[in-house]
């Protein structure tokens, strides 16, 4: 590289992030001799634009470390990443640093912010940080309405939809997709936002007009889904899957199998919310053995796959199936949740199994990896989820002597 400086290698760093090349980004950025914020701040967006939140999080600590406080970009990222792995308690750790630092009230940071608590389930918190912004935007709005829609506060949703219209706030398509999302995920009837969709013109949005084949599959509807499906300007994976879904839940298992196959005729790759999908609606009507067949296809099943199957077998009660489904989960090395265990534990209950009954629950008992921890200088410390306020006011020493890691 000729003429070196910090500035070249911004350059080229900056270049490698924009174009995804996030281990070229991170092997330049560890051979650069002298960082400032700018290189810092760059590398930590692109390893959480890039779905590396964990180590956009370690490298926050280094960041704070060498010295470097960040700014409300360096903020957002790290709030961004911290939803993006429900790391709320590393969340509330950075958002002390964001007090301390003055950052809290500034609209960027504070729907990172807010997003954060939106994306961990924490809706009070998420309404505590709307109500602190002194300035609001489409942002605020959409990721309160998604954090109220999660916790089923349906009337609270359309109530904040209508003040954001009042008050004379953009409505763009993520905004009204977010609150389509909601309607799906609560059985509402959400013909009149249909209506609205169109008359802002966003009828060929196509993320849109998934959220919109999402809510009437989901409330029941497949004509009116099919009649959209038919008139997407474009059609993709998550279209597809969305049918699929739909034409599970009615049970029409038949219709399902020929989405699937024309799906693929169209050289589309079915991905793995096709397989669990397909999985889902085999399980629902009872054709244990199709779900089975599903599941072999699948090259790298997920928790989720695994704990479908495992549940479908033992609700129609195959558990001995059940147990054996458990142990390949243990053979593969896939770590169970809470619905494995409970699902386990009632199959070898019902076959009288106490020792396998005893081994399930050491299973469930070791220490989940993902668990958060915050290092300060009086030593590693494990929190509960009751202990937010004590880390607020406790932890707001020196920022380089914080440290929020996980797994």
């Amino acid at each position: 590289m000729p003429h070196k400086n910090i500035f070249s290698y911004h350059a080229i760093l900056s270049a490698y992030c924009k174009r995804g090349n996030v281990d070229d980004a991170e092997r330049l950025f560890n051979a650069m001799p002298e960082r400032n914020a700018v290189s810092w701040n760059t590398m930590i967006s692109a390893f959480v634009k890039n779905g590396l939140e964990r180590k956009g999080l370690r490298l926050f600590y280094e960041m704070n470390r060498e010295g470097y406080l960040g700014s409300s970009f360096t903020l957002a990222s790290v709030f961004s990443a911290c939803g993006a792995v429900n790391e709320v308690k590393c969340g509330w750790v950075c958002h002390g640093l964001g007090i301390k630092a003055g950052l809290d009230r500034n609209v960027y940071v504070g729907n990172g912010l807010l997003g954060m608590y939106a994306k961990c389930g924490c809706v009070k918190d998420a309404v505590k940080a709307f109500e602190d912004l002194e300035e609001v935007n489409e942002v605020s709005y959409t990721a309160l309405m998604g954090a109220l829609g999660g916790s089923e506060h349906v009337e609270e949703v359309f109530s904040m939809f209508g003040l954001m219209r009042r008050s004379g706030i953009k409505i763009d398509a993520v905004s009204l997709s977010s609150i389509l999302g909601v309607c799906a995920r609560n059985s509402v009837n959400g013909e009149q936002l249909h209506g609205l969709t169109i008359r802002l013109g966003f009828d060929n949005d196509l993320h849109l007009s998934n959220s919109l084949l999402d809510m009437y599959a989901k409330d029941g509807d497949m004509e009116s889904a099919e009649m959209i499906f038919n008139s997407l300007p474009e059609i993709s994976v998550v279209s597809w899957n969305v049918m699929i879904g739909g034409y599970g839940q009615k049970l029409q298992i038949k219709k399902a199998i020929e989405c699937m196959k024309k799906m693929q005729s169209l050289r589309f790759e079915p991905d793995e919310v096709t397989y669990i999908n397909m999985l889902t609606a085999c399980l629902k009507s009872g054709d244990i053995e199709a779900a089975r067949e599903i599941f072999d296809k699948m090259a790298y099943p997920s928790l989720n796959s695994w704990n479908a199957l495992l549940s479908g077998y033992s609700q129609i009660g195959k558990h001995k199936e059940a147990v054996r489904i458990f142990r390949d989960m243990q053979f593969y090395n896939v770590r169970g949740d809470r619905t494995t265990f409970a699902v386990v534990s009632s199959s070898c209950a019902s076959m009288g199994l106490l020792e396998g009954g005893r081994q399930v629950h050491a299973a469930s008992a070791v220490k989940d990896p993902g668990y958060s921890w915050f290092e300060h200088n009086d030593g590693i410390q494990e929190f509960n989820i009751d202990e937010k306020i004590r880390i607020l006011d406790k932890y707001k020493a020196p920022i380089d002597e914080q440290h929020c890691l996980s797994g």
